[in-house]
């Protein structure tokens, strides 16, 4: 899927649609109630509310700008500062995170990409990433992840609608490692009954709040009996005080087998650190892959908006092929948590509505098949001509003449890319030639501009 050219397609349809009026109206009536953003991105807006974005490493960094494009377009009364923390590009530092953090204490809001860890086996410095001290700082303790189906992606599994949330300040992340005796290292997974029962509260709360029927405790206490055993005891204990939510108990294997069986029948799912980073990624690639699934993490205080799969993408940075869409929607949700709804519904809405439709500009597909050019795409848009409905279908992410042509399950190889790219209703023979690797940025610079056009018929 296209990172920014389909956003500023995205843009511009917030603005005009002869053929939706309704969608046009409802966009025009947002522009005259909004405050107006300046063209310049680091320029103050009076009245607008402050939020610290973080793009980080890998494909971050394209991935806000498509979300400062978007909410430039729809204007959005939000006044990004901006920093930078990076462990792989040399620009993390203790200043740079006191800075971070000092704004993000400020603002009480974010939106962050990946800071990516290095691995390095000979690693000797601090065993807590910056994305990890970043998180126990302000106390992130839970991290949801709604796994939503989202119209016009292909899946085996379709309207799925559940909820993963997973307490990230302890468990086996709690950077305790260390050499016991020679060859011999030990990893301390730390669990905390106040910590338990505070990630077992917010889920049934959460539950509560979102008119959620049921909570799935994940874990292990049949092998990790004392330290899954006391997550589990603290999910029973506050599940009582919860009689009108069905709580239920499985095994963190069973449930992976589960969730790619038969997932309708989860609801809310509640589980420790590494479980639930596990199954945040397994239950992306049910309904699309880690480009489409928004993610957010919750203090007391503070309110961080991201990626529901955690992937920096590196493959991907400057090709023009990185998917846009779990960053919008989790800049959705920043708005609404912002009390934004007008907004936040008006980009979510633009954001299902391109996917759902599947257009493409004619003259940037065929003029211009070996570059991708944001501008042809605009071209295509602005000159009037036709955009044609299209069919989808599955775009491998590699070796495409390898293998099986079209199987959904193996096309979403690389983390961010999102299969189903809709092509034009070509013959099959030249499906596969335009599905070679060497025309992929083509079709993935298309997704900005597709976002842009709906905010324009919204």
């Amino acid at each position: 899927m296209a990172t920014l050219s389909g956003v500023r397609t995205l843009s511009r349809a917030l603005v005009v649609s002869p053929s939706l009026g309704a969608w046009r109206g409802l966009i025009t009536t947002a522009a005259a109630r909004a405050t107006p953003r300046s063209a310049v991105d680091d320029v103050k807006v009076e009245g607008a509310f402050p939020v610290t974005m973080l793009p980080g490493d890998g494909v971050g960094p394209e991935l806000m700008h498509a979300v400062k494009e978007v909410f430039k377009a729809a204007n959005v009364p939000v006044e990004f500062q901006e920093h930078h923390l990076s462990e792989v590009q040399n620009m993390a530092s203790e200043e740079k995170l006191e800075q971070v953090l000092s704004s993000m204490k400020e603002n009480k809001v974010a939106i962050i990409g990946k800071i990516h860890t290095p691995m390095d086996t000979e690693y000797k410095g601090d065993l807590a990433s910056y994305d990890m001290r970043l998180r126990r700082k302000l106390d992130l303790f839970a991290n949801v992840v709604h796994v939503k189906s989202l119209p016009g992606y292909k899946t085996r599994h379709n309207n799925l609608d559940l909820v993963i949330i997973r307490e990230q300040t302890e468990g086996e992340y709690s950077s305790l490692e260390h050499e016991s005796a020679r060859g011999v290292i030990e990893c301390l997974k730390i669990v905390t009954r106040a910590k338990s029962q505070r990630i077992a509260k917010f889920a049934f709360d959460y539950a509560t709040k979102k008119g959620r029927g049921k909570v799935t405790a994940v874990h292990k206490a049949n092998i990790m009996k004392l330290g899954d055993g006391l997550f589990l005891q603290c999910c029973e204990e506050v599940a009582e005080l919860y009689p009108k939510i069905k709580f239920e108990t499985m095994i963190i294997d069973n449930c992976c087998m589960q969730l790619v069986q038969n997932p309708y029948q989860f609801d809310v799912l509640v589980m420790p650190n590494l479980y639930g980073n596990i199954i945040d990624n397994l239950a992306a690639g049910l309904v699309g892959g880690a480009g489409v699934v928004p993610g957010e993490s919750y203090s007391a205080e503070y309110a961080v908006f991201e990626t529901g799969a955690r992937h920096p993408f590196a493959q991907a940075v400057g090709r023009n092929i990185a998917n846009p869409t779990a960053m919008l929607l989790s800049s959705s949700n920043m708005l609404r948590h912002l009390n934004l709804e007008h907004h936040s519904n008006m980009i979510a809405e633009a954001v299902k509505k391109v996917i759902k439709v599947g257009k493409v500009s004619l003259d940037w597909l065929f003029l211009h098949p070996l570059q991708s050019s944001p501008l042809s795409a605009q071209k295509g848009l602005q000159g009037g001509q036709d955009i044609a409905l299209l069919t989808p279908f599955w775009l491998p992410s590699s070796r495409p003449l390898a293998s099986p042509y079209p199987t959904a399950p193996s096309t979403q190889q690389l983390p961010g890319f999102t299969p189903g790219y809709p092509l034009l209703l070509l013959s099959s023979p030249l499906r596969l030639l335009l599905s070679c690797t060497v025309l992929a940025p083509m079709f993935t610079s298309l997704a900005l501009s597709h976002l842009r056009w709906a905010l324009r018929i919204i």
